[in-house]
């Protein structure tokens, strides 16, 4: 979960935020009848329009993604469905009607370009680190892995949670 630094957030809202119980984002696309198939069985414009049926739907119950474009959408929909839909969100059926997707409320916020493994680690350097927290890397010694530019352009078009 990340919350929006923008705007600070009410302290009740966050309690109330927190209170809620926890449900799959499996459990969520189950409730509103998306299936989500092994990617074997979809051809690649079935992926397309399935991941962007999932993304859309998920960000209207208050779950958003960043970090995206170092994944194919076959790629990404692999991880949603093998990892991260697997994961725990704030279950939106259960929320208080005014948290969900109201300008500054906590939101289910995953940046799927960071992680704490080593391949991780690079990658978030490699794709999205600034180049001032590059530099500041090698000045302390670091071996970092060079720049790559993102081979996909998918995260200016992912949803946004409301004033983010």
């Amino acid at each position: 979960m990340r919350i929006n630094t923008d705007i600070r957030p009410d302290p009740d809202d966050l309690r109330r935020w927190h209170r809620t119980p926890d449900v799959s984002g499996h459990e969520i696309l189950k409730r509103a009848d998306i299936d989500v198939p092994p990617d074997s069985e979809l051809s690649d414009r079935e992926i397309d329009q399935r991941l962007w049926q999932i993304v859309h739907h998920l960000a209207t119950r208050g779950i958003y993604f960043s970090s995206t474009d170092h994944l194919s959408n076959r790629q990404l929909y692999r991880l949603l469905r093998g990892e991260v839909l697997h994961d725990a969100f704030k279950d939106p059926d259960r929320l208080p009607e005014d948290l969900v997707n109201r300008p500054g409320a906590p939101v289910n916020f995953l940046d799927l370009g960071f992680g704490t493994s080593p391949e991780s680690i690079d990658r978030w350097i490699a794709y999205y680190a600034p180049d001032t927290e590059r530099q500041e890397l090698i000045r302390e010694g670091f071996d970092i892995p060079p720049r790559r530019k993102l081979p996909f352009d998918r995260d200016r078009h992912l949803p946004k949670p409301p004033r983010w």
